[in-house]
């Protein structure tokens, strides 16, 4: 597009549809367990802290789109970054946990025919929330000591992004 042809309005409005067309593909990319998983295979070996940074905030922005085992998918990722030598990627993904556990739970919101019942959920946010504690006051021991650190560090501001949200959601 040429929009230094084009008059103010034309402008906006091309730079909106550019945005729309953005914002369809990267829910293509989010469609599924696969794409997503291919998605943060390229997050993973992303050498850049700076890009790191925008993948947490493709996940942060679409987080709410995404589907419980999409979720689970994506909060073993974010762990996996508690470890990363910049200290910008751990707190944004500790932040990312506490978020991704306090929207886990999916209400539905239709009403329901009296004659189907909905299956139990096997597991809730305060189960992820459970284990997700665990994991940060108790890392795994085959991790290095300074690993082991990074993580214990980062339960404040996970328990912070969770209780927020978590009172936005109730």
């Amino acid at each position: 597009l040429y929009y230094s042809l084009m008059h103010s309005q034309e402008v906006i409005q091309n730079i909106k549809f550019l945005s729309i067309e953005h914002n369809i593909n990267l829910m293509h990319e989010l469609r599924d367990e696969s794409s997503l998983n291919s998605l943060l295979e390229l997050a993973r070996s992303e050498k850049d802290w700076n890009n790191l940074r925008e993948y947490l905030q493709i996940f942060n922005e679409y987080s709410t789109y995404l589907t419980q085992k999409q979720k689970m998918i994506t909060l073993r990722y974010l762990y996996e970054q508690l470890t990363h030598p910049e200290d910008e990627i751990r707190r944004r993904s500790a932040k990312l946990i506490g978020l991704l556990i306090a929207t886990f739970d999916e209400d539905y919101r239709k009403e329901i025919p009296r004659n189907v019942s909905l299956k139990a959920l096997t597991i809730t946010s305060f189960n992820l929330l459970e284990r997700y504690l665990k994991y940060f006051l108790q890392p795994d021991h085959k991790k290095l000591a300074l690993h082991q650190s990074r993580i214990y560090s980062e339960i404040k501001l996970l328990l912070n992004s969770w209780k927020r949200m978590f009172e936005r959601t109730q």
